[in-house]
């Protein structure tokens, strides 16, 4: 409940869903997922949503990101390796 209290009930369903999506059905799951959300500052399912699809679009590209201070640093999947920050 105390999740629930913090970041809103849709945010905590909406993890909820994830974690049985992916075969996980235990309360750590959820908790890992609510907890990365709440570092990068994911406050709504859209912004879950949102953050969701830039992760799929960076694999698909083969982009590589390590935190950098405000930002990150990201080694690109082109032909070129070519590293940038964002």
């Amino acid at each position: 409940m105390n999740w629930v209290n913090d970041v809103g009930e849709e945010l905590v369903l909406d993890a909820m869903q994830r974690a049985l999506e992916r075969g996980k059905s235990n309360w750590s799951y959820v908790k890992g997922i609510l907890q990365a959300w709440a570092k990068k500052g994911i406050t709504t399912v859209e912004d879950a949503k949102a953050e969701e699809a830039a992760f799929r679009r960076s694999r698909q590209q083969g982009d590589i990101c390590l935190p950098l201070g405000q930002g990150k640093l990201c080694r690109t999947g082109s032909t070129n390796g070519s590293v940038r920050r964002s």
